[in-house]
C-alpha cells in the first residue's frame, strides 16, 4: 500500500511542480531577487505602474469591476492610480461568490486556466481560477524567503499541512507518504496522537540536507514530542511556516525542539496578498505582486497602525481581485524596519476577524497568545466562545500543570478582558481541528454573530 500511494503522491506532485515551476516562476524569483535591496521610492514606483494596468485591465476586460465601477460613479482611467484606488468600492468574499463568474477576464478560457479553492472556515469558500502566471507569482515569493536564508530546492523537504494523503483508518506506520518529483515527504495532520508521534520523529531523524514548510500547529505537536527526546543530530536548515497565525509559544517550543530558526509568511489562497518574514521578525509585503490598506482602523499609535486588510494585486490577471476585504486583521508599522527592507512592514498579521473574543461591553479583544507566554505545562489552548458572558479555556496540559497556572493564566486574561466574563476550564485529550487540518487559536461563535449585524 505504500507503494501505490508513494506512486501517486509523485504523480500528482510532478503534474504541480510543473504548474508551480515552470519558464514564468524562474524569471519572476530572479525579478524579487533582484528588487529585494530596492529603496522604498523605486518599489513604490513599480507598483504605481503596475496599478496602473491592473485599473485599466479590469476597466477594459472584467465585466463585474466595469459594472461595480459604474454604479459608484468612478472612471479608474482618470486621475493617479493610488486615488483613483482609493475612490474604489471594496468587495468582500460574499461579492465574489455572488459573481465568480463576471469576474473572469475576457480574453482567458477557462479551460486553461487552473482551478482552486478556499478552505471557507466561516461558510465563505470561494471557486477560484488562476492564471499559470499567479501560481509563478506565488511560489516565486515563496521560494525568495527560501532563498535569502540559504534553502535550494534539491533539499529534502518535510511537509506538515492538512491534506488528507492516508486513510484514516491506518492505525500503524507509515503516516507519511513520499513524493519523488519533488524531494518531499508529506506528514498526515490526522494521524498526530501522542503514541503515534514518535513514529514521526523518528523519521525525521532519517532525514539529512532538510527543511520543513507547513503549519504552526502541525509543527508544534511534532516539537513537543521532540522536546522529549534526544535532540536532533541532523537539524534542518529552516522552517517555513504559514496558513495559520503563529503564537509566541509555539514559535519558541518549534525552534527549540529543531534547533533551527523559524520563518513566517503570510499568503492566501486568492494570491492576492504575500509577506515574509525578515531577520528581524518582522512580515514586509511582497509589493511587487500587489498592495495592501488598513481599513477599518482599530487602533493606532505613533509606531503603528493596527486594522483590517484590504488587498489589491495584479498577480491573478485571469481574476484579478481589487480592493478585497481577506477578513484578517495586522498591524503596520510606520517606521521603517531595522533590516534595512523598504517594503511596507507588518509586526504581525493577527489572524481571522472571526477569531476575537468579545466582551460583555461589546469590545473585540485580540491577540491573546500572550496568555500562555512562560508556561510550559500546557501542551495546547484554544479559547471558545459561546456568549460574551463567559469564555472556556480549552486546554492540553502536560505533567506538572497545577493551580498556580491556572491562576497565572486567569490573571493575565483579566487584564485583558476585564471582570465581567466567567472563565471556565475545560481538560482536553486534544483540541479539535477545522476539517483542513487547521488550528484556530480563538473560536467565538458570540463574535462572529456580532460581526454579522
Amino acid at each position: 500500500m505504500p507503494l501505490v500511494t508513494n506512486t501517486l503522491a509523485s504523480i500528482y506532485g510532478s503534474i504541480v511542480r510543473a504548474q508551480r515551476y515552470g519558464l514564468w516562476f524562474h524569471k519572476l524569483l530572479g525579478f524579487l531577487m533582484r528588487t529585494w535591496e530596492w529603496q522604498q521610492q523605486k518599489l513604490q514606483s513599480l507598483a504605481e505602474a503596475q496599478l496602473q494596468w491592473l485599473l485599466h485591465w479590469c476597466w477594459n476586460t472584467v465585466p463585474f469591476y466595469r459594472r461595480l465601477w459604474n454604479a459608484a460613479g468612478v472612471n479608474p482611467l482618470r486621475g493617479e492610480p493610488f486615488e483613483v484606488l482609493a475612490k474604489l468600492p471594496t468587495i468582500t468574499k460574499r461579492d465574489v461568490q455572488a459573481n465568480w463568474q463576471d469576474m473572469i477576464s475576457l480574453p482567458y478560457r477557462r479551460q486553461h486556466l487552473v482551478k482552486g479553492e478556499t478552505s471557507g472556515t466561516t461558510g465563505t469558500g470561494l471557486k477560484l481560477l488562476w492564471a499559470p502566471i499567479a501560481l509563478a507569482w506565488e511560489f516565486a515569493t515563496v521560494w525568495r524567503l527560501r532563498k535569502l536564508v540559504g534553502v535550494r530546492r534539491s533539499m529534502l523537504k518535510a511537509t506538515f499541512n492538512g491534506r488528507p494523503i492516508i486513510s484514516p483508518a491506518r492505525r500503524k506506520p507509515p503516516f507519511w507518504v513520499r513524493n519523488i518529483a519533488d524531494r518531499q515527504v508529506l506528514f498526515s495532520a490526522f494521524h498526530m496522537s501522542p503514541d503515534r508521534l514518535p513514529y514521526y520523529t523518528a523519521k525525521l531523524r532519517t532525514f539529512h540536507n532538510w527543511y520543513t514548510q507547513g503549519y504552526p500547529s502541525l509543527h508544534h505537536l511534532v516539537a513537543q514530542q521532540l522536546l522529549q527526546e534526544a535532540p536532533l543530530e541532523h537539524p534542518p536548515k529552516a522552517l517555513f511556516l504559514s496558513s495559520e497565525t503563529l503564537l509566541e509559544h509555539q514559535r519558541r517550543d518549534i525552534e527549540q525542539a529543531f534547533r533551527a530558526r523559524a520563518w513566517d509568511r503570510y499568503g492566501v489562497s486568492e494570491f492576492c496578498v504575500s509577506m515574509i518574514e525578515c531577520e528581524r521578525g518582522n512580515l514586509h509585503l511582497d509589493i511587487e505582486m500587489g498592495v495592501v490598506e488598513i481599513d477599518p482602523v482599530l487602533d493606532e499609535t505613533d509606531e503603528r497602525i493596527r486594522g483590517e486588510l484590504i488587498c489589491t494585486s495584479w498577480a491573478n490577471p485571469a481574476m484579478p481581485l481589487v480592493r478585497y476585504r481577506i477578513g484578517d486583521t495586522a498591524v503596520m508599522l510606520k517606521k521603517p524596519c531595522g533590516c534595512g527592507r523598504e517594503s511596507p512592514t507588518f509586526r504581525c498579521v493577527e489572524g481571522r476577524v472571526e477569531d476575537y473574543l468579545i466582551t460583555p461591553e461589546g469590545n473585540l479583544i485580540g491577540r491573546l497568545d500572550h496568555v500562555f507566554k512562560g508556561i510550559t505545562s500546557v501542551a495546547e489552548a484554544q479559547l471558545y466562545q459561546e456568549s460574551p458572558d463567559e469564555v472556556v479555556v480549552r486546554f492540553v496540559p502536560r505533567s506538572g500543570f497545577n493551580d498556580q497556572d491556572k491562576a497565572k493564566i486567569i490573571r493575565l486574561l483579566r487584564e485583558r478582558i476585564g471582570g465581567k466574563m466567567r472563565i471556565r476550564f475545560e481538560q482536553m485529550a486534544q483540541i479539535p481541528r477545522l476539517a483542513n487540518g487547521k488550528f484556530r487559536f480563538v473560536v467565538s461563535r458570540a463574535a462572529q454573530d456580532y460581526l454579522k449585524t
